[in-house]
Parts: structure tokens; sequence; C-alpha cells
């Protein structure tokens, strides 16, 4: 694993809606050799809203200090190589330069996107991609019991994150620390986000959490075969 990573972010309230859905479904939506990771025997797809803060990122050999900015990310399960890790879908950022340099950099779906973030009662977010027709709405509610279910662990347990290239697969090293996570309730509305799944795929069950803040460090993604 590198020594350094390539950027560290504090991830705020955030939002963890999980969708159970059809196993054979998804793994046609994933490139080869990819196949969903299952818990239950089901595979689940998870949409994360949050805040970025205190974000920095080498560029280029040059260490940068990034704005505040909103998150939605669409992302799912993966146990490839006997590592447990993620996959983005993709990642709808509020700040045009994160989009750019990410696309750049990473080479990852991420997208520029109206991102909208308020309190009350609930905490609420709106985004509205703006180069399709994609959106996510949402009215959360963090409870007070935290999540210590086996769903939770087989969740948060991922160390990296894979994609696939013209070149093979590739890993990027995860270290996240530990998750602090609580139950939460949840209304939410959404369109043109899962657009590489049919509507018969998702079996209607659904999970979500809250995490008040997390410290993550990504490192460079590297050529595993």
């Amino acid at each position: 694993m590198p020594t350094k990573p390539t950027a560290t972010q504090t991830w705020e309230n955030m939002l963890l809606y999980h969708l159970e859905v059809d196993p054979n479904r998804l793994a046609e939506a994933l490139p080869e050799p990819f196949q969903p990771s299952l818990f239950e025997g089901k595979a689940w797809l998870t949409t994360a809203c949050f805040t970025c803060r205190s974000s920095s990122a080498v560029f280029f050999g040059r260490s940068l200090s990034l704005p505040v900015y909103e998150e939605v990310q669409v992302r799912t399960y993966l146990d490839y190589d006997g590592d447990p890790g993620l996959y983005m879908f993709s990642s709808d950022v509020s700040h045009r330069s994160v989009v750019k340099g990410a696309r750049l950099t990473l080479k990852l779906p991420f997208y520029e996107a109206s991102i909208e973030r308020r309190r009350d009662t609930a905490y609420h977010v709106m985004s509205k991609r703006l180069t399709s027709d994609a959106r996510f709405q949402a009215a959360f509610r963090p409870g007070t019991q935290r999540d210590t279910t086996t769903f939770a662990d087989w969740a948060g347990n991922r160390s990296c994150m894979w994609k696939k290239t013209k070149n093979g697969v590739e890993k990027a090293v995860i270290n996240p620390g530990g998750w602090d996570l609580y139950e939460a309730e949840a209304e939410v509305s959404s369109s043109g986000m899962y657009p590489f799944l049919a509507e018969d795929a998702f079996t209607g069950r659904s999970r979500v959490q809250f995490c008040p803040e997390r410290v993550t460090h990504f490192y460079p993604f590297q050529r595993t075969r």
C-alpha cells in the first residue's frame, strides 16, 4: 500500500440509504469480472449523501485544500480477489472544480449537480444532476440508537474501492477508521439515479443509517491484473 493518501476527507451528517436488489440483475450491471457481494442472499445498493469538509487532495504532485461541498454517491459492494470493497456507479458533487479534478485523476463517474441541504426537525437533501434528469431528495431523522447489526458490519467493513478500466482491474485502498452509525428514518424520492437497473430489480426492502462524522483516507488506484 502507498505510504501517503492522495485525498483525506471529513464526511459530515451522512445519510446511508440502502436498497435491496436482485443479485442477478445487479451482476448484469457490473463490468466483468466483478460480482456483487451478498448479505443473506441479497445484493444491496447504497445512496450516500454527505457534506465534505476539511478536504485535501494531491493533484499532479501538488497538495490542494478543497472547498466545502455536498455529495450524493451511488455505490454497491464487491468481494473481489479476497478484498471486500466498494464499486461506484456515480457521484454527484456540488462543486465544478472537484468534479473536474476527480474525473481527470481518478477516472470515476463524477457529475456536477445542484445540491441543497438544510436542517429543521430533520435533515433535508435535494440533488439535481446538471447533465441529466437524475434527481434525489430525502428528509431523514437520526435516531439515538447505535446500529450494531450484522448488516452494519457487513456494509461498513470495506477496505478498498474497485474499478474496471480498458487496461484491467484497479484497486484503491481506503483507510477510513471506524464507523459511528446510528439507526435513522427517511422519506426518499428519486428518479434517474439508478439507470442501470430496471424497477423490478428492486425488492422493496430498504435500510437507513446515519453517520455524524467520518474521516476517510484514499490511496491511489493501482492495477491488480
